[in-house]
């Protein structure tokens, strides 16, 4: 039996096995955890039935959920912002942030071991120190080697650079700059790991004439010893000057990094793992409508598994016309590898904010789904005055066929 689901595995990944329409997976919501003090722009990374919430709150903030322990734990200073984690097979966690490094903003890292305690001292990852570094983007492999990418402006030049680390914190290297294209500004959209390499995605953005932009999405594939694996896979819409995909993230499995991009569609491009090629032409799994004054509704953050399975996450924005003002809201849906829907759309949030809730999310090849974000209340309306702060939520997706 476990031969004949590993071959249906396979074929539908190639696209040669057509898959049932309405075999979908059951969605079990938990209850909603509130984090005593709040907080904002957090991250959150699992594995099996251990998983990690970090947070932005004064200085980094974390805790770890492991099956008969919660460990809390802060990284990085009072300027300490913007975290992200990331887990390795033994559950071990890297964490990294920016912070501020004297001559600007920095990105900075540190190791925990997978029973929350610190390995070694936190270390900074982008040098020389010049300039601003922001916005870190972090992956870590199977091994515990990990790559960190940031947004990098020194005298008003953009780049996107990343910088590749051992399993015990070594550095390989100085930084590399990924060969971007065109664009007056390049933001990175997210870094994948893996044991055969690593991938990178950033948007290229180009301002036209009247404000209009013209985006383009990109992605460096690179094998484990940081080697370009082809040139840079770009992707963009054929009119020019009308918005255009932007990388919402760079994921990993065992089938290869994949690129999960959004504008008018929601899409999936796939790479292979041992030549960084394309795998098939890049595949629409959603619609997203233009913008009204009463409705709006924006890919907010996704997550993946080893599996190859997806998960996105929507953010909606809703007028609220009998208090004059706008109210919003979290639903996601889980697509296989194969780009189909494998749930219906559901809602994460119990409640809706008044602000943007800036969510983040990990998805665990068991059906784990763990969602935090940040909920606003708005004391004019009654509809938006319940628990306020930082939220933390889990999900299990099960009865999904083929593993995938």
């Amino acid at each position: 039996m476990a031969k004949v689901q590993w071959a249906k595995s396979v074929l539908a990944t190639l696209g040669l096995l057509v898959l049932p329409a309405l075999l979908l997976a059951q969605v079990e919501v938990g209850p909603e955890s509130v984090i005593a003090g709040g907080g904002d722009c957090p991250g959150v990374a699992a594995l099996g039935n251990t998983n990690v919430l970090v947070w932005q709150a004064g200085t980094v903030r974390g805790r770890l959920f492991r099956p008969n322990a919660t460990v809390d734990f802060a990284v990085g200073g009072a300027s300490a912002r913007l975290p992200q984690v990331a887990m390795d097979s033994d559950g071990d966690l890297v964490v990294a942030w920016q912070g501020d490094d004297g001559a600007g903003s920095g990105i900075f890292a540190r190791r925990l071991r997978a029973n929350g305690a610190f390995q070694g001292a936190g270390q900074r990852v982008n040098t020389p120190v010049t300039g601003n570094q922001t916005t870190p983007r972090l992956g870590v492999a199977p091994d515990g080697s990990f790559v960190i990418g940031w947004e990098d402006t020194v005298a008003g030049a953009d780049a996107i650079r990343v910088a590749r680390f051992s399993a015990d914190g070594r550095r390989f290297g100085r930084p590399m700059a990924m060969n971007a294209g065109g664009g007056d500004i390049r933001l990175i959209g997210g870094v994948g790991v893996s044991d055969f390499g690593f991938a990178v995605g950033w948007t290229e953005v180009e301002e036209c004439a009247g404000g209009a932009l013209d985006l383009t999405s990109a992605v460096g594939r690179f094998d484990a010893s940081g080697r370009a694996l082809g040139s840079v896979a770009r992707f963009n819409d054929a009119a020019q000057c009308a918005g255009g995909p932007a990388v919402a993230g760079v994921l990993s499995s065992y089938f290869g990094p994949l690129g999960v991009f959004a504008g008018d569609t929601v899409s999936i491009q796939r790479f292979s793992p041992i030549s960084g090629e394309r795998v098939a032409e890049r595949t629409v799994v959603a619609d997203l409508a233009s913008c009204t004054a009463d409705f709006c509704e924006r890919v907010a953050t996704v997550a993946g598994d080893l599996r190859g399975r997806v998960v996105v996450v929507w953010e909606t924005k809703t007028l609220d016309a009998t208090a004059a003002r706008y109210h919003y809201d979290l639903v996601a849906q889980l697509y296989g590898r194969e780009g189909r829907a494998r749930s219906p759309r559901f809602r994460i949030n119990g409640a809706s904010s008044s602000g943007e809730q800036h969510p983040a999310a990990a998805l665990t090849c068991e059906g784990g789904f763990y969602v935090a974000w940040r909920r606003s209340e708005d004391a004019g309306s009654p509809a938006l005055a319940n628990s306020p702060g930082l939220v933390y939520r889990s999900f299990v997706l099960s009865g999904e066929p083929f593993g995938g």
